[in-house]
């Protein structure tokens, strides 16, 4: 069982791991609106391990990074992914987990998880979630709808 880490925890270890990789980054710096690149990476990571690894809720990360729920869900995916591929981000990811005493050997994280919430939101957002394969009909329709000039999920 992993120890309790605090939210405080996961920044501080973020702020080291980041400053190590020649980022100089401060708390300020992650809590603000900014959306440069090392900034906005920094911040996603945080998110990402409040809600891998201490499991909050969004809405808890929300509040202490100063950011909306979906804000939190859309940046849980892009690490997400990212981690997969940029050598750089899984190093920092990598870094501030061993700084945190985390274990990482599952690098690949729970798309699954992520998944659910997207199709949550699209379902609490329109009503309904699109499935993969539309009938002709269904599409016919949706087509019609789109010419006609809008487009809303209780048009179908």
């Amino acid at each position: 069982m992993e120890k309790a880490i605090t939210p405080q925890q996961v920044i501080d270890a973020l702020l080291v791991a980041a400053n190590e990789h020649g980022m100089e980054l401060t708390e300020e710096m992650l809590r603000s609106r900014s959306r440069m690149y090392h900034i906005a990476v920094t911040r996603q990571l945080a998110m990402f391990i409040m809600y891998r690894h201490l499991n909050h809720f969004l809405s808890q990360i929300g509040r202490y990074v100063g950011r909306d729920h979906s804000t939190i869900i859309y940046g849980v995916g892009v690490i997400e992914s990212r981690i997969e591929v940029d050598a750089a981000v899984a190093n920092l990811y990598k870094r501030a987990c061993d700084l945190l005493d985390i274990d990482t050997k599952d690098i690949r994280m729970a798309k699954h998880r992520v998944r659910m919430l997207v199709k949550k939101k699209q379902k609490k957002d329109t009503g309904y979630y699109r499935p993969k394969n539309w009938t002709a009909e269904e599409k016919a329709k949706i087509a019609e709808v789109k010419r006609n000039g809008g487009f809303s999920p209780f048009s179908i």
